[in-house]
């Protein structure tokens, strides 16, 4: 049987590995749509992920929709790369309606009650009452109680 004798390697010199070139990224200056319902680039701010078109938007994501599909309560959350054809658009306030409370017994009590408001009517034309206490009051501690929310 023939022995086999394990050769020297050969070291092999390297010279330094020329890093690549690294460019910064530029970002596109996108000029202002013409069509107001075009598709443009949004990005996620803040923390917390965004369920959006049936996708998950992460923090600092980019994605496009149309102005349109953004709700305005979202627009302190995603806000817009490129400038929007028209973004004049006015929210209407909404007008408070001020509640009428009202105690009611409780069923056939005289002495327990309810601080109740009106919800809507029935089809009999009656009034439904929605009431905001858990338990029955006495009197006394309804009337408190309705003062505290008039």
């Amino acid at each position: 049987m023939e022995r086999r004798v394990k050769e020297p390697t050969k070291e092999v010199k390297v010279d330094k590995i020329p890093e690549p070139e690294v460019k910064p990224k530029e970002e596109p200056i996108v000029e202002a749509n013409v069509d107001p319902d075009a598709k443009v680039w949004w990005k996620k701010m803040g923390k917390g992920s965004l369920r959006f078109n049936h996708k998950i938007i992460k923090p600092g994501e980019k994605f496009r929709a149309r102005p349109s599909e953004i709700p305005p309560q979202f627009r302190d959350l995603i806000v817009p790369l490129e400038e929007l054809a028209s973004d004049n658009t006015v929210i209407p306030e909404a007008k408070a309606v001020k509640a009428e409370y009202e105690i009611r017994p409780r069923g056939k009590s005289k002495t327990l009650f309810d601080v109740c408001y009106p919800v809507g009517k029935d089809e009999d034309g009656e009034t439904i009452w929605k009431t905001i206490n858990d338990k029955p009051l006495p009197k006394v501690t309804a009337e408190r109680m309705l003062s505290g929310l008039v």
